[in-house]
């Protein structure tokens, strides 16, 4: 099964849209986290873009600290949804020979993504 690119476009949509609201909130913040974490874990082809906008979120927070909250929730949620990726399309060779999404694996996503998706998470 390979994944084409309307859903990494709708991803970086959401990504986007919800990284430009003036001053987001909670919700805004877990949205973008889990839809930078699901890009990523499909393809990365996006990955420059979403470093940039993981680079947006940390330069806001770090002129305006009051959206401290929305940038606590976007990372939990990178943090989650890299972890959630990991265990779900993973080749396998991590939990032996369980797949828990029935076999549906993705090519370039591992631990050393997942690792620096959860660092940045953090």
């Amino acid at each position: 099964m390979r994944v084409r690119t309307p859903p990494l476009l709708a991803l970086l949509a959401l990504a986007v849209g919800y990284s430009l609201v003036r001053k987001p909130c909670v919700g805004e913040g877990v949205i973008v986290g889990l839809a930078v974490a699901a890009s990523v874990t499909i393809g990365l082809e996006s990955a420059p873009v979403m470093a940039a906008i993981c680079a947006f979120w940390a330069i806001r927070w770090w002129l305006s600290p009051d959206i401290a909250s929305a940038t606590r929730a976007f990372g939990g949620s990178l943090l989650l949804g890299a972890l959630a990726g990991w265990i779900a399309f993973t080749d396998g060779s991590v939990l032996g020979d369980v797949r828990v999404m029935g076999g549906v694996t993705c090519d370039a996503y591992g631990m050393p993504l997942a690792l620096l998706l959860s660092l940045g998470g953090t």
